[in-house]
């Protein structure tokens, strides 16, 4: 939150999975986290989260789970992804997700799969690229007004002058919107 949520070209940690899988590929060990933001002390917009990343001998499995809300209005999200490296320059990473929304009274709940993509290049040293796109295949929410899920692409650059100090930039489309 801190950075203006720029995240799509960073790599290495367990939260790619919720930001760009691709970064997955360059987690050398076991990672596991929890997140909760309470917006305005306000707990009806609290948002929860926890992310693990496992790598494996030829790339990294991730796993994440978010929430937004409270008992009237919800908000969920489940996803499992896989990324990949193709040698030290480059990476993908796909994610199989499931979306869930709760409306209270009347309204009720329901639920849709979508997926995610992304991908992460490194051309020179300490300049990160990365690209994502969250649902490419348009799902849909509900049936009313063909009401679809959003599906957005992120483009952003990273540049690590040290360890410690990198400046970030990034570009989202909402391909509903000009």
């Amino acid at each position: 939150a801190g950075m203006g949520g720029s995240s799509v070209a960073l790599t290495g940690d367990l939260w790619c999975a919720h930001n760009n899988q691709a970064g997955l590929a360059f987690v050398r060990e076991v990672q596991a986290g929890l997140f909760y933001e309470n917006r305005f002390l306000v707990k009806a917009l609290s948002m929860k989260a926890a992310a693990v990343a496992l790598p494996i001998k030829r790339g990294t499995f991730g796993l994440e789970v978010s929430s937004f809300g409270y008992t009237q209005y919800a908000e969920n999200k489940y996803g499992l992804s896989y990324a990949m490296p193709f040698g030290e320059k480059f990476a993908m990473g796909v994610q199989v997700d499931y979306l869930s929304l709760r409306i209270g009274e009347n309204y009720g709940k329901t639920g849709t799969a979508t997926g995610e993509i992304g991908i992460i290049a490194k051309p020179v040293k300490n300049l990160t690229i990365g690209a994502h796109l969250f649902n490419p295949i348009r799902s849909k929410l509900a049936a009313y007004n063909d009401e679809r899920v959003p599906t957005i692409m992120r483009f952003g650059v990273n540049y690590r002058f040290s360890d410690k100090v990198f400046i970030t930039a990034e570009a989202e489309k909402d391909v509903d919107f000009k």
